[in-house]
Protein backbone atom coordinates (compact mmCIF):
# COMPACT_ATOMS: atom_id res chain seq x y z
CA UNK A 1 0.00 0.00 0.00
CA UNK A 2 1.05 3.66 -0.98
CA UNK A 3 1.68 6.19 1.83
CA UNK A 4 2.91 9.45 -0.42
CA UNK A 5 5.77 8.38 -2.16
CA UNK A 6 6.31 5.88 0.53
CA UNK A 7 5.34 1.90 -0.08
CA UNK A 8 4.33 0.16 2.40
CA UNK A 9 3.81 -3.49 2.83
CA UNK A 10 0.96 -4.24 4.17
CA UNK A 11 -0.07 -7.45 5.60
CA UNK A 12 -3.92 -6.58 6.01
CA UNK A 13 -6.48 -9.34 5.13
CA UNK A 14 -3.88 -12.13 5.61
CA UNK A 15 -3.60 -14.96 8.78
CA UNK A 16 0.05 -14.04 9.04
CA UNK A 17 -0.13 -17.03 12.14
CA UNK A 18 -0.05 -20.04 9.35
CA UNK A 19 3.40 -19.02 8.12
CA UNK A 20 4.88 -19.92 11.59
CA UNK A 21 2.66 -22.51 12.18
CA UNK A 22 4.21 -24.81 9.54
CA UNK A 23 7.55 -26.91 9.85
CA UNK A 24 9.95 -23.96 8.48
CA UNK A 25 8.31 -21.43 10.78
CA UNK A 26 8.35 -23.48 13.75
CA UNK A 27 12.09 -23.91 13.11
CA UNK A 28 12.94 -20.04 12.59
CA UNK A 29 10.90 -19.20 15.58
CA UNK A 30 13.05 -21.48 17.90
CA UNK A 31 16.24 -19.92 16.79
CA UNK A 32 15.26 -16.86 16.48
CA UNK A 33 13.90 -16.65 19.63
CA UNK A 34 17.11 -17.96 21.18
CA UNK A 35 18.96 -14.65 19.87
CA UNK A 36 16.26 -12.55 20.91
CA UNK A 37 16.46 -13.97 24.84
CA UNK A 38 19.89 -13.39 24.46
CA UNK A 39 20.30 -9.91 22.97
CA UNK A 40 17.34 -7.84 24.35
CA UNK A 41 18.37 -6.30 27.37
CA UNK A 42 15.06 -5.96 30.20
CA UNK A 43 14.39 -2.36 30.93
CA UNK A 44 11.32 -1.14 33.27
CA UNK A 45 9.18 0.98 31.08
CA UNK A 46 7.75 2.10 27.70
CA UNK A 47 8.93 -0.88 25.31
CA UNK A 48 7.63 -1.35 21.43
CA UNK A 49 7.46 -3.41 19.29
CA UNK A 50 7.24 -2.38 15.17
CA UNK A 51 6.16 -5.03 13.31
CA UNK A 52 4.37 -6.59 16.06
CA UNK A 53 1.66 -8.73 13.47
CA UNK A 54 -0.45 -10.97 16.05
CA UNK A 55 1.82 -10.64 18.59
CA UNK A 56 3.62 -13.46 17.84
CA UNK A 57 6.81 -12.79 20.37
CA UNK A 58 5.25 -11.12 23.53
CA UNK A 59 6.31 -13.72 25.31
CA UNK A 60 10.28 -12.94 24.72
CA UNK A 61 9.79 -9.12 26.04
CA UNK A 62 6.36 -9.51 28.45
CA UNK A 63 7.39 -8.29 31.80
CA UNK A 64 5.71 -6.68 34.84
CA UNK A 65 7.68 -3.56 34.90
CA UNK A 66 6.87 -2.79 31.24
CA UNK A 67 4.03 -0.98 29.36
CA UNK A 68 3.88 -2.58 25.97
CA UNK A 69 2.99 -0.75 22.39
CA UNK A 70 2.14 -3.42 19.72
CA UNK A 71 2.73 -1.76 16.43
CA UNK A 72 1.87 -3.05 12.94
CA UNK A 73 0.17 -1.83 9.46
CA UNK A 74 -1.89 -4.85 9.43
CA UNK A 75 -5.17 -3.57 11.61
CA UNK A 76 -6.02 -7.38 11.68
CA UNK A 77 -3.63 -8.83 12.98
CA UNK A 78 -3.56 -6.18 15.90
CA UNK A 79 -6.65 -7.35 16.66
CA UNK A 80 -5.85 -11.05 16.80
CA UNK A 81 -3.20 -10.06 19.61
CA UNK A 82 -5.98 -8.02 21.21
CA UNK A 83 -7.31 -11.38 21.42
CA UNK A 84 -4.94 -12.82 22.89
CA UNK A 85 -3.38 -10.11 25.30
CA UNK A 86 -5.76 -7.37 25.42
CA UNK A 87 -7.35 -8.41 28.61
CA UNK A 88 -3.21 -7.57 30.23
CA UNK A 89 -3.93 -3.85 31.44
CA UNK A 90 -0.63 -2.33 29.91
CA UNK A 91 -0.25 -3.93 26.75
CA UNK A 92 -1.84 -1.58 23.91
CA UNK A 93 -2.09 -1.93 20.37
CA UNK A 94 -1.52 0.84 17.43
CA UNK A 95 -1.75 0.28 13.85
CA UNK A 96 1.11 3.26 11.91
CA UNK A 97 3.04 3.54 9.34
CA UNK A 98 6.86 2.89 10.32
CA UNK A 99 7.83 5.75 9.02
CA UNK A 100 5.79 8.12 10.78
CA UNK A 101 5.38 6.68 14.41
CA UNK A 102 2.49 8.46 16.57
CA UNK A 103 4.85 8.49 19.48
CA UNK A 104 6.64 11.82 21.25
CA UNK A 105 10.11 11.98 21.26
CA UNK A 106 12.66 9.79 23.33
CA UNK A 107 9.02 7.50 24.78
CA UNK A 108 10.65 4.14 25.06
CA UNK A 109 13.00 2.25 27.02
CA UNK A 110 12.88 -0.89 25.26
CA UNK A 111 12.41 -1.91 21.30
CA UNK A 112 11.84 -4.94 19.02
CA UNK A 113 11.78 -5.04 15.38
CA UNK A 114 11.39 -8.57 13.74
CA UNK A 115 10.72 -9.25 9.95
CA UNK A 116 9.61 -5.67 9.30
CA UNK A 117 13.09 -4.05 8.80
CA UNK A 118 13.77 -5.66 5.03
CA UNK A 119 10.51 -4.54 3.62
CA UNK A 120 11.80 -0.70 4.21
CA UNK A 121 12.49 0.78 0.95
CA UNK A 122 14.21 3.79 2.78
CA UNK A 123 16.14 2.01 5.69
CA UNK A 124 17.16 5.78 6.61
CA UNK A 125 13.81 6.96 7.46
CA UNK A 126 13.00 3.77 9.40
CA UNK A 127 15.95 4.47 11.63
CA UNK A 128 15.65 7.97 12.12
CA UNK A 129 11.95 6.85 13.43
CA UNK A 130 13.18 4.30 15.86
CA UNK A 131 15.86 6.52 16.96
CA UNK A 132 13.49 9.47 17.49
CA UNK A 133 11.22 7.56 19.71
CA UNK A 134 14.01 5.93 21.69
CA UNK A 135 15.00 7.32 25.07
CA UNK A 136 18.91 7.89 25.79
CA UNK A 137 20.41 4.37 27.33
CA UNK A 138 17.63 1.86 26.15
CA UNK A 139 18.77 -0.97 24.18
CA UNK A 140 16.67 -2.54 21.29
CA UNK A 141 17.07 -5.39 18.58
CA UNK A 142 16.42 -5.27 15.51
CA UNK A 143 16.63 -7.89 12.63
CA UNK A 144 17.39 -7.81 9.15
CA UNK A 145 18.24 -9.89 6.21
CA UNK A 146 22.00 -9.75 5.68
CA UNK A 147 22.82 -9.73 1.96
CA UNK A 148 26.68 -10.75 2.95
CA UNK A 149 25.58 -13.76 4.36
CA UNK A 150 27.82 -16.83 3.18
CA UNK A 151 25.46 -18.99 1.03
CA UNK A 152 24.50 -15.47 -1.30
CA UNK A 153 28.44 -14.82 -0.86
CA UNK A 154 29.12 -17.88 -2.60
CA UNK A 155 26.15 -17.44 -5.37
CA UNK A 156 26.99 -13.78 -6.13
CA UNK A 157 30.55 -13.24 -5.23
CA UNK A 158 31.43 -9.39 -5.09
CA UNK A 159 27.88 -8.02 -5.59
CA UNK A 160 26.89 -9.24 -1.97
CA UNK A 161 29.95 -7.33 -0.12
CA UNK A 162 28.64 -3.87 -1.18
CA UNK A 163 28.37 -2.03 1.63
CA UNK A 164 24.41 -1.32 0.65
CA UNK A 165 20.82 -1.69 1.19
CA UNK A 166 20.13 -3.98 -1.67
CA UNK A 167 16.72 -4.75 -3.58
CA UNK A 168 16.44 -7.98 -4.03
CA UNK A 169 13.87 -9.55 -6.75
CA UNK A 170 10.46 -9.05 -5.02
CA UNK A 171 9.41 -5.25 -4.86
CA UNK A 172 9.36 -4.70 -1.41
CA UNK A 173 12.69 -7.06 -0.26
CA UNK A 174 16.01 -6.13 0.60
CA UNK A 175 19.08 -7.35 1.63
CA UNK A 176 21.54 -5.17 3.47
CA UNK A 177 25.26 -5.18 4.50
CA UNK A 178 26.22 -5.32 8.19
CA UNK A 179 28.51 -2.61 8.38
CA UNK A 180 25.97 -0.61 6.20
CA UNK A 181 23.38 -0.74 9.09
CA UNK A 182 25.75 0.36 11.36
CA UNK A 183 26.18 3.08 9.58
CA UNK A 184 22.37 3.56 9.56
CA UNK A 185 22.22 2.86 13.11
CA UNK A 186 24.47 5.83 13.94
CA UNK A 187 23.04 8.32 11.95
CA UNK A 188 20.01 7.78 13.95
CA UNK A 189 21.77 7.91 17.35
CA UNK A 190 22.38 3.69 18.16
CA UNK A 191 25.54 1.83 18.34
CA UNK A 192 25.11 -1.62 17.40
CA UNK A 193 26.29 -3.14 20.63
CA UNK A 194 25.88 -6.93 19.59
CA UNK A 195 24.95 -9.23 16.70
CA UNK A 196 24.31 -12.86 16.34
CA UNK A 197 22.21 -14.53 13.13
CA UNK A 198 20.54 -17.82 12.08
CA UNK A 199 18.60 -19.22 9.05
CA UNK A 200 21.46 -21.86 7.40
CA UNK A 201 19.26 -24.20 7.36
CA UNK A 202 15.80 -23.15 7.05
CA UNK A 203 15.23 -23.72 3.32
CA UNK A 204 15.74 -27.57 4.32
CA UNK A 205 12.75 -27.48 6.64
CA UNK A 206 9.71 -29.52 5.44
CA UNK A 207 6.93 -32.34 6.66
CA UNK A 208 9.61 -34.56 4.13
CA UNK A 209 12.84 -33.34 6.33
CA UNK A 210 10.64 -34.10 10.06
CA UNK A 211 12.79 -37.88 10.70
CA UNK A 212 15.96 -36.04 10.87
CA UNK A 213 14.95 -32.97 12.51
CA UNK A 214 17.04 -32.81 15.47
CA UNK A 215 19.93 -33.21 13.63
CA UNK A 216 18.81 -29.91 11.53
CA UNK A 217 18.78 -28.65 14.83
CA UNK A 218 22.12 -29.31 16.25
CA UNK A 219 23.72 -28.41 12.67
CA UNK A 220 21.50 -25.16 13.01
CA UNK A 221 22.75 -24.68 16.12
CA UNK A 222 26.41 -24.99 15.47
CA UNK A 223 26.94 -22.66 12.39
CA UNK A 224 24.56 -20.19 14.39
CA UNK A 225 27.02 -20.01 17.13
CA UNK A 226 29.92 -19.88 14.86
CA UNK A 227 29.42 -18.04 12.25
CA UNK A 228 26.19 -15.59 13.26
CA UNK A 229 28.37 -13.27 15.44
CA UNK A 230 30.60 -12.74 12.77
CA UNK A 231 27.63 -11.46 10.14
CA UNK A 232 27.20 -14.41 8.02
CA UNK A 233 23.85 -15.44 8.65
CA UNK A 234 21.05 -15.15 6.12
CA UNK A 235 18.76 -13.70 9.44
CA UNK A 236 20.75 -11.66 11.15
CA UNK A 237 20.40 -9.49 14.46
CA UNK A 238 21.78 -6.01 16.24
CA UNK A 239 21.91 -5.19 19.26
CA UNK A 240 21.14 -1.26 19.13
CA UNK A 241 21.62 1.32 22.31
CA UNK A 242 20.56 4.77 21.69
CA UNK A 243 23.41 7.34 22.70
CA UNK A 244 23.19 9.27 26.07
CA UNK A 245 20.69 8.49 28.74
CA UNK A 246 17.75 9.36 29.84
CA UNK A 247 15.41 7.98 32.78
CA UNK A 248 12.74 5.66 31.83
CA UNK A 249 9.80 6.63 31.40
CA UNK A 250 7.08 5.94 34.54
CA UNK A 251 4.74 3.37 34.28
CA UNK A 252 1.88 5.33 35.39
CA UNK A 253 2.00 7.24 32.31
CA UNK A 254 -1.14 6.21 30.24
CA UNK A 255 -0.78 5.61 26.30
CA UNK A 256 -2.48 9.44 25.59
CA UNK A 257 1.05 10.71 27.13
CA UNK A 258 2.77 9.10 24.91
CA UNK A 259 1.05 9.23 21.84
CA UNK A 260 1.75 12.40 18.97
CA UNK A 261 -0.39 13.61 15.82
CA UNK A 262 2.28 11.70 12.88
CA UNK A 263 0.69 14.38 10.86
CA UNK A 264 2.25 17.59 12.02
CA UNK A 265 3.77 16.01 15.64
CA UNK A 266 1.30 17.52 18.32
CA UNK A 267 -0.27 16.35 21.11
CA UNK A 268 -3.78 14.54 20.63
CA UNK A 269 -6.90 13.92 23.02
CA UNK A 270 -9.23 11.30 23.52
CA UNK A 271 -12.84 11.28 21.88
CA UNK A 272 -15.12 8.49 22.51
CA UNK A 273 -14.27 6.73 19.12
CA UNK A 274 -10.75 7.50 19.33
CA UNK A 275 -8.05 10.45 19.38
CA UNK A 276 -8.13 13.82 17.38
CA UNK A 277 -5.04 16.13 17.10
CA UNK A 278 -5.55 18.72 18.96
CA UNK A 279 -3.61 21.12 16.31
CA UNK A 280 -4.38 20.37 12.62
CA UNK A 281 -7.48 18.02 13.83
CA UNK A 282 -6.34 15.14 12.25
CA UNK A 283 -8.71 12.21 13.97
CA UNK A 284 -7.63 8.50 14.55
CA UNK A 285 -10.31 6.22 14.76
CA UNK A 286 -10.80 3.42 17.49
CA UNK A 287 -11.10 0.00 15.84
CA UNK A 288 -11.93 -2.40 18.67
CA UNK A 289 -8.84 -2.86 21.21
CA UNK A 290 -6.95 -0.87 18.07
CA UNK A 291 -6.10 3.03 17.27
CA UNK A 292 -5.23 3.70 13.97
CA UNK A 293 -2.93 5.84 13.27
CA UNK A 294 -2.17 5.38 9.99
CA UNK A 295 -3.44 8.35 8.56
CA UNK A 296 -0.38 10.61 7.00
CA UNK A 297 -1.43 12.71 4.69
CA UNK A 298 -3.05 16.23 4.80
CA UNK A 299 -6.49 16.91 6.85
CA UNK A 300 -9.38 17.57 4.46
CA UNK A 301 -11.11 20.88 4.82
Amino acid sequence: MSAGLETIEDYSGRDYRTVWQRPRGAFEERFEGRLISRLLVPQPGWFVDVGAGYGRLYPFYRGTERSVVMVDYAVNLLELAAESYGDEPNVHFVAANAYHLPFRPETFSGALSIRTFHHMAHPEKFFAEFGRVLRGGSDAVLEYSNKRNLLRVLRYGKSSLRRDHEQYHSDLLFGTHPNYLSELASAAGLAVTGSGGTGFLSRLITERTRPVASLLNGAEAGLDSVLGPRGLAPVSFAALRKKGHSAAAALGEGLLEILCCPVCSALVEAEPDGMRCVSCAARYPRVGAVLDFRHVGPVDG
